[in-house]
């Protein structure tokens, strides 16, 4: 394994360790069907929260996989979040990819307790709402 590949997996172990510790989660083999190395994975027997690394090592991103199969953003989860939002943030030096995935790890460690606790009516919600969103972006809507 290379250098980078361990380095993202040492980070993305350390950052959601409270998965396993607090939540009972556990570490599991990656699932997703893609070429990308740059996943880890933590699942209880219902969900799985899916870290991802992107675009050289810039980009980190973390989604659920909810029950019946579908992955739900995490990002959709935020109060303010928006599917194409109206006001530019302006243009700031991005996180590195360590940071970002220790910020995505304290939102989720804060704002997720109830669906890491097993309750995922807020999760499922998300689900549907993501594809009704996804839907209508691919009708051009």
């Amino acid at each position: 394994m290379n250098e980078s590949l361990t380095h993202f997996r040492t980070i993305c172990r350390e950052a959601f360790a409270f998965l396993t510790s607090d939540y009972g989660f556990r570490e599991i083999a990656n699932s997703a069907d893609s070429r990308n190395p740059y996943i880890v994975e933590f699942g209880n027997d219902a969900i799985v929260l899916r870290v991802l690394g992107e675009g050289y090592g810039t980009v980190a991103r973390v989604e659920y996989i909810v029950p019946d199969g579908r992955s739900v953003a995490s990002a959709i989860l935020e109060r303010d979040w928006e599917p194409n939002p109206r006001h530019k943030k302006p243009r700031q030096t991005a996180p590195s990819q360590d940071d970002q995935i220790r910020a995505a790890a304290e939102r989720v460690r804060v704002r997720d307790q109830e669906i890491l606790r097993g309750n995922y009516v807020r999760l499922m919600e998300a689900a549907s709402r993501q594809e009704r969103v996804l839907s209508r972006h691919a009708k051009g809507v």
